[in-house]
């Protein structure tokens, strides 16, 4: 299958500068900044039981840095953290209400400008079965994030400015909506071959690159879209920053 390349249209332009001047505007309204010294970088590991949960809603909130986030543990999470600024060390808390378990990893409150140098990231690991429905919300910085080994239910995500890396590459048991809501900055999925995908794009400035799908009205479909049972239904807005989809073979 040839590769299709659709360029933005015209009329998204004022979207997208809007956009861009909204974040440039959250990122320095109110913030602190730091300038790096020489700090000790701390390390921190936290891990988590389902501690009875049937389901999890998980929230993980990032004003700024680098961020993984992936599957394969058997807790509900185990997680490392790395920062060189002391109050910035992340909140997690959870609770189990009736059968559902509610996880929330946060940075504190304040937020900070990277003049040079300042290190804080996050790699956090989920349980593969538990029934989950995900929020990610990341201000400023990269994401890496492998989830197509979870059993997801709902994923949104939202990101401020910076490159998003989202790997969805599993077996679906379901239907899962997904939401991704990316103002600047470059966006890449990788999605199963295997499943029914189909990607609804509101584009601002940048290209798109959709390797292994083709035109089905308004959406991006793959080839298995038309007789899979089970379905991801993408939605993505963003405002400037080139968009690539990838159809994986998650045999390989």
């Amino acid at each position: 299958m040839k590769q299709m390349e659709m360029k933005y249209s015209p009329h998204r332009l004022v979207r997208a500068i809007l956009i861009g001047l909204v974040v440039l505007g959250l990122l320095t309204s109110g913030c602190t900044a730091v300038r790096r010294v020489d700090r000790k970088i701390k390390k921190d590991v936290r891990t988590i039981g389902l501690k009875g949960a049937e389901s999890v809603r998980a929230e993980i909130i990032m004003g700024t840095g680098k961020l993984s986030v992936s599957g394969g543990v058997a807790r509900l999470l185990e997680a490392k953290f790395a920062y060189d600024i002391g109050r910035w060390k992340p909140e997690v808390d959870y609770d189990v209400r009736g059968d559902t378990g509610i996880l929330s990893i946060r940075q504190p409150s304040e937020v900070a400008i990277f003049i040079s140098g300042i290190r804080y990231e996050w790699d956090i690991r989920l349980n593969d079965k538990v029934p989950l429905e995900l929020s990610i919300d990341l201000g400023l910085g990269d994401s890496d994030l492998s989830l197509g080994s979870l059993n997801l239910d709902e994923l949104d995500i939202s990101a401020g400015a910076g490159n998003t890396r989202l790997d969805l590459v599993g077996k679906l048991n379901h239907d899962v909506d997904v939401n991704v809501d990316q103002g600047l900055g470059n966006l890449e999925l990788r999605l199963p071959k295997d499943s029914g995908v189909r990607v609804d794009i509101d584009k601002g400035l940048g290209n798109i690159k959709a390797s292994g799908f083709k035109m089905d009205g308004d959406y991006y479909v793959n080839d298995a879209y038309a007789d899979s049972g089970e379905t991801l239904n993408i939605e993505i807005e963003q405002g400037a920053g080139n968009i690539t989809l990838k159809v994986v073979d998650q045999k390989l």
